[in-house]
Protein backbone atom coordinates (compact mmCIF):
# COMPACT_ATOMS: atom_id res chain seq x y z
CA UNK A 1 0.00 0.00 0.00
CA UNK A 2 1.49 3.46 -1.23
CA UNK A 3 1.05 6.42 1.11
CA UNK A 4 -2.05 7.55 -1.26
CA UNK A 5 -3.78 4.98 -0.46
CA UNK A 6 -2.85 4.67 3.38
CA UNK A 7 -3.83 8.66 3.64
CA UNK A 8 -7.02 8.15 1.57
CA UNK A 9 -8.00 4.79 4.10
CA UNK A 10 -7.06 7.36 7.26
CA UNK A 11 -9.66 9.72 5.73
CA UNK A 12 -12.57 7.20 4.91
CA UNK A 13 -11.58 6.00 8.72
CA UNK A 14 -12.42 9.13 9.86
CA UNK A 15 -15.16 9.68 7.97
CA UNK A 16 -16.68 6.61 9.53
CA UNK A 17 -16.36 7.51 12.73
CA UNK A 18 -17.66 10.88 12.77
CA UNK A 19 -20.79 9.17 11.11
CA UNK A 20 -21.23 6.62 13.62
CA UNK A 21 -20.93 9.45 16.37
CA UNK A 22 -23.90 11.41 14.69
CA UNK A 23 -25.89 8.20 14.31
CA UNK A 24 -25.39 7.60 17.56
CA UNK A 25 -26.83 11.29 19.22
CA UNK A 26 -29.78 11.47 17.07
CA UNK A 27 -31.44 8.02 17.76
CA UNK A 28 -35.05 9.53 19.22
CA UNK A 29 -36.63 7.71 21.71
CA UNK A 30 -40.20 6.47 21.26
CA UNK A 31 -43.42 8.57 21.33
CA UNK A 32 -46.23 6.67 20.43
CA UNK A 33 -47.62 3.25 21.55
CA UNK A 34 -49.36 0.44 19.73
CA UNK A 35 -53.23 -1.44 19.50
CA UNK A 36 -53.42 -4.77 19.15
CA UNK A 37 -56.46 -7.57 19.39
CA UNK A 38 -58.38 -10.40 17.67
CA UNK A 39 -62.07 -10.02 16.76
CA UNK A 40 -64.11 -13.13 17.09
CA UNK A 41 -67.71 -14.34 16.97
CA UNK A 42 -70.02 -15.56 19.32
CA UNK A 43 -68.63 -19.34 18.82
CA UNK A 44 -65.04 -18.44 18.77
CA UNK A 45 -64.33 -18.23 15.35
CA UNK A 46 -62.28 -15.33 13.85
CA UNK A 47 -63.70 -12.60 11.87
CA UNK A 48 -62.11 -11.24 8.60
CA UNK A 49 -62.49 -7.83 7.70
CA UNK A 50 -63.79 -5.88 10.56
CA UNK A 51 -63.61 -2.40 10.93
CA UNK A 52 -61.13 -1.19 14.17
CA UNK A 53 -61.28 2.66 14.61
CA UNK A 54 -60.16 4.37 17.39
CA UNK A 55 -62.92 7.15 17.81
CA UNK A 56 -61.73 10.73 17.40
CA UNK A 57 -58.29 9.94 15.35
CA UNK A 58 -57.98 8.98 11.80
CA UNK A 59 -56.53 5.42 13.00
CA UNK A 60 -57.87 2.27 12.28
CA UNK A 61 -57.23 -0.83 11.04
CA UNK A 62 -58.83 -3.81 8.98
CA UNK A 63 -58.96 -7.95 10.91
CA UNK A 64 -56.77 -10.34 9.11
CA UNK A 65 -57.76 -13.55 7.88
CA UNK A 66 -57.43 -14.80 11.12
CA UNK A 67 -59.40 -11.71 13.07
CA UNK A 68 -55.89 -10.00 14.18
CA UNK A 69 -55.61 -6.31 13.76
CA UNK A 70 -52.85 -3.90 14.57
CA UNK A 71 -52.86 0.19 14.75
CA UNK A 72 -49.62 1.74 14.96
CA UNK A 73 -47.89 5.35 15.92
CA UNK A 74 -50.88 5.67 18.57
CA UNK A 75 -50.13 9.06 20.55
CA UNK A 76 -50.18 8.19 24.06
CA UNK A 77 -53.71 9.15 25.88
CA UNK A 78 -57.07 7.44 26.78
CA UNK A 79 -59.56 6.41 24.00
CA UNK A 80 -62.92 4.53 22.46
CA UNK A 81 -62.38 2.26 20.00
CA UNK A 82 -64.97 0.84 17.82
CA UNK A 83 -65.16 -2.79 16.00
CA UNK A 84 -68.16 -2.85 13.19
CA UNK A 85 -68.72 -5.22 10.45
CA UNK A 86 -71.82 -5.78 8.21
CA UNK A 87 -74.28 -8.25 10.06
CA UNK A 88 -72.77 -7.51 13.16
CA UNK A 89 -73.33 -5.91 16.36
CA UNK A 90 -70.65 -2.99 17.01
CA UNK A 91 -68.76 -2.77 20.17
CA UNK A 92 -67.06 -0.04 21.64
CA UNK A 93 -64.13 -0.30 24.39
CA UNK A 94 -64.14 3.15 26.26
CA UNK A 95 -61.22 3.77 28.63
CA UNK A 96 -58.55 2.31 26.25
CA UNK A 97 -54.75 3.70 27.86
CA UNK A 98 -52.25 3.67 25.39
CA UNK A 99 -48.82 4.23 26.65
CA UNK A 100 -45.35 5.21 24.87
CA UNK A 101 -43.36 2.11 23.25
CA UNK A 102 -45.96 -0.39 24.66
CA UNK A 103 -48.82 -2.64 23.04
CA UNK A 104 -52.70 -2.51 24.18
CA UNK A 105 -54.22 -5.41 24.11
CA UNK A 106 -57.95 -5.40 22.85
CA UNK A 107 -59.37 -8.49 22.53
CA UNK A 108 -63.31 -8.18 20.26
CA UNK A 109 -66.82 -10.73 20.58
CA UNK A 110 -68.98 -9.51 18.35
CA UNK A 111 -72.73 -11.33 17.89
CA UNK A 112 -74.52 -11.79 14.64
CA UNK A 113 -77.40 -9.40 13.77
CA UNK A 114 -79.44 -7.97 11.42
CA UNK A 115 -78.39 -4.90 9.70
CA UNK A 116 -81.68 -2.66 10.36
CA UNK A 117 -81.45 -3.86 14.35
CA UNK A 118 -77.76 -4.03 14.95
CA UNK A 119 -76.90 -2.51 18.36
CA UNK A 120 -74.17 -1.44 19.77
CA UNK A 121 -72.34 -2.66 23.11
CA UNK A 122 -70.53 -0.70 25.05
CA UNK A 123 -67.54 -2.13 27.15
CA UNK A 124 -65.37 -0.35 29.90
CA UNK A 125 -61.40 -1.54 29.34
CA UNK A 126 -59.78 -2.41 32.41
CA UNK A 127 -56.04 -2.31 32.91
CA UNK A 128 -53.97 -5.74 32.82
CA UNK A 129 -52.03 -6.57 35.84
CA UNK A 130 -48.85 -7.45 33.62
CA UNK A 131 -48.14 -6.30 30.38
CA UNK A 132 -46.10 -8.73 28.78
CA UNK A 133 -44.18 -6.21 26.65
CA UNK A 134 -42.61 -3.91 29.56
CA UNK A 135 -39.22 -5.01 30.18
CA UNK A 136 -37.78 -2.26 31.90
CA UNK A 137 -38.72 -1.14 35.50
CA UNK A 138 -40.91 2.02 34.32
CA UNK A 139 -43.26 4.59 35.87
CA UNK A 140 -45.98 6.22 33.20
CA UNK A 141 -47.74 9.13 34.69
CA UNK A 142 -50.58 9.89 32.28
CA UNK A 143 -51.78 13.94 32.19
CA UNK A 144 -55.60 12.81 33.68
CA UNK A 145 -53.03 11.87 37.04
CA UNK A 146 -50.66 14.83 36.45
CA UNK A 147 -53.42 17.07 36.33
CA UNK A 148 -54.76 16.20 39.62
CA UNK A 149 -51.69 16.20 41.63
CA UNK A 150 -50.81 19.39 43.76
CA UNK A 151 -47.58 19.87 42.07
CA UNK A 152 -46.21 23.17 40.55
CA UNK A 153 -43.93 21.65 38.10
CA UNK A 154 -43.13 18.99 36.81
CA UNK A 155 -39.76 18.14 38.71
CA UNK A 156 -42.85 17.25 41.47
CA UNK A 157 -44.18 14.92 40.06
CA UNK A 158 -40.83 13.57 39.12
CA UNK A 159 -39.76 13.13 42.40
CA UNK A 160 -42.90 11.17 43.68
CA UNK A 161 -41.39 8.29 41.25
CA UNK A 162 -40.02 5.38 42.82
CA UNK A 163 -35.98 5.24 42.88
CA UNK A 164 -35.90 9.07 42.01
CA UNK A 165 -34.60 11.87 43.99
CA UNK A 166 -34.07 15.46 43.97
CA UNK A 167 -31.43 17.40 45.53
CA UNK A 168 -30.14 20.68 45.32
CA UNK A 169 -32.48 20.91 41.60
CA UNK A 170 -30.52 18.31 40.44
CA UNK A 171 -32.61 14.62 39.34
CA UNK A 172 -30.91 11.69 40.89
CA UNK A 173 -32.38 8.06 39.54
CA UNK A 174 -31.58 4.75 41.16
CA UNK A 175 -28.59 6.83 43.14
CA UNK A 176 -26.74 7.71 40.23
CA UNK A 177 -25.08 11.24 39.52
CA UNK A 178 -27.66 13.66 37.71
CA UNK A 179 -25.60 13.74 34.37
CA UNK A 180 -26.63 10.09 34.03
CA UNK A 181 -30.09 10.45 33.22
CA UNK A 182 -31.08 11.20 29.55
CA UNK A 183 -33.79 13.48 28.66
CA UNK A 184 -36.32 13.27 25.90
CA UNK A 185 -39.06 15.67 24.78
CA UNK A 186 -41.21 14.14 22.03
CA UNK A 187 -38.42 11.35 20.80
CA UNK A 188 -35.57 13.79 21.08
CA UNK A 189 -32.83 14.40 22.97
CA UNK A 190 -32.65 17.32 25.47
CA UNK A 191 -29.83 16.48 27.28
CA UNK A 192 -27.53 19.16 28.35
CA UNK A 193 -24.01 17.98 27.03
CA UNK A 194 -22.29 20.26 29.66
CA UNK A 195 -23.79 19.55 32.88
CA UNK A 196 -26.43 16.41 31.86
CA UNK A 197 -29.29 18.54 32.96
CA UNK A 198 -32.51 19.03 30.90
CA UNK A 199 -31.68 22.05 28.58
CA UNK A 200 -35.80 22.57 28.27
CA UNK A 201 -38.51 23.17 31.15
CA UNK A 202 -41.80 21.74 30.42
CA UNK A 203 -44.95 23.31 31.75
CA UNK A 204 -46.46 20.12 33.47
CA UNK A 205 -50.00 21.37 31.48
CA UNK A 206 -48.60 20.70 28.56
CA UNK A 207 -47.37 16.68 29.21
CA UNK A 208 -49.56 14.52 27.59
CA UNK A 209 -47.21 11.66 29.39
CA UNK A 210 -44.27 11.40 31.53
CA UNK A 211 -42.39 8.07 31.40
CA UNK A 212 -39.35 7.48 34.29
CA UNK A 213 -37.48 4.41 32.68
CA UNK A 214 -35.06 3.68 35.55
CA UNK A 215 -33.71 0.14 34.93
CA UNK A 216 -32.79 -2.38 31.92
CA UNK A 217 -33.73 0.19 29.84
CA UNK A 218 -33.45 -0.59 25.75
CA UNK A 219 -30.50 0.28 22.83
CA UNK A 220 -32.22 3.27 21.96
CA UNK A 221 -31.15 5.31 24.83
CA UNK A 222 -27.86 4.69 24.50
CA UNK A 223 -26.57 7.95 26.61
CA UNK A 224 -28.37 7.00 29.61
CA UNK A 225 -26.42 5.31 32.63
CA UNK A 226 -28.59 5.18 35.52
CA UNK A 227 -32.23 6.52 34.13
CA UNK A 228 -34.51 8.04 31.48
CA UNK A 229 -37.28 10.76 31.66
CA UNK A 230 -39.39 10.84 28.61
CA UNK A 231 -41.82 13.57 28.22
CA UNK A 232 -44.72 13.15 25.34
CA UNK A 233 -46.56 17.15 24.90
CA UNK A 234 -49.68 17.28 23.96
CA UNK A 235 -50.74 17.98 20.06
Amino acid sequence: MNVKQEHLMKIFTQILLSILMISNQIIFAGTTGRLAGRVVDDTGEPLPFVNVVIMGTTLGAATDIDGYYSIINVPPGTYEVKASAIGYNSVTYQDVKISIDLTTTIDFQLSEASVELGEEVVVIATKPLVKMDLTASTSIVGDDVISQLPVAEIQDVLKLQAGVVISGGNIHIRGGRSNQVAYQIDGVPVTDVYDGSSVINVNQNSVQELQVISGAFNAEYGQAQSGVVNLVTKD
